[in-house]
């Protein structure tokens, strides 16, 4: 497999099972190991993380996908400000997205260094989800710090 795509073949899915970083004026793939591959306000960022499953989505549904993240980051906020109630924030994250039009798979918070069901007192965490829209399967993740 080589490793640099442009960005056309990103969202073509050319490059499935990997993330994309920016490099110069092109994407080079690698497989995601806990980074951010894309940083907050870079204006070539896509609407969602690409992958192969990025080419069965419609416009209207490429449209709809970033809400994926703002609902992770919605629990993420609940986290850090110290809701320990993660029944809670899993439940408002399926509603959310159910409402939006997805069909969750899954939506759970978990501990980040080896995704066992958290503790109150646990301090590095990450919000999972799972999505199906239209043809596709959509992941995605955010980690969180507790202070």
């Amino acid at each position: 497999m080589r490793s640099k795509f442009n960005r056309r073949e990103l969202l073509s899915g050319v490059a499935a099972g990997t993330a994309a970083t920016l490099s110069g004026d092109r994407l080079a793939a690698r497989t995601v190991a806990g980074e951010i591959p894309w940083a907050p306000g870079d204006a070539n960022k896509p609407d969602i993380a690409v992958g192969q499953n990025y080419q069965y989505l419609t416009a209207d549904e490429r449209a709809l996908a970033p809400k994926i993240y703002a609902t992770l980051q919605a629990a993420a906020n609940r986290v850090r400000a110290g809701d320990a109630d993660f029944a809670s924030i899993e439940r408002s994250g399926v509603e959310a997205l159910e409402s939006a039009g997805f069909r969750p798979d899954y939506f759970s918070v978990r501990q980040a260094a080896d995704l066992a069901a958290p503790a109150p007192a646990s301090r590095e965490l990450v919000v999972l989800a799972a999505v199906r829209l239209g043809r596709a399967r959509l992941i995605d993740n955010v980690q969180v710090s507790r202070s």
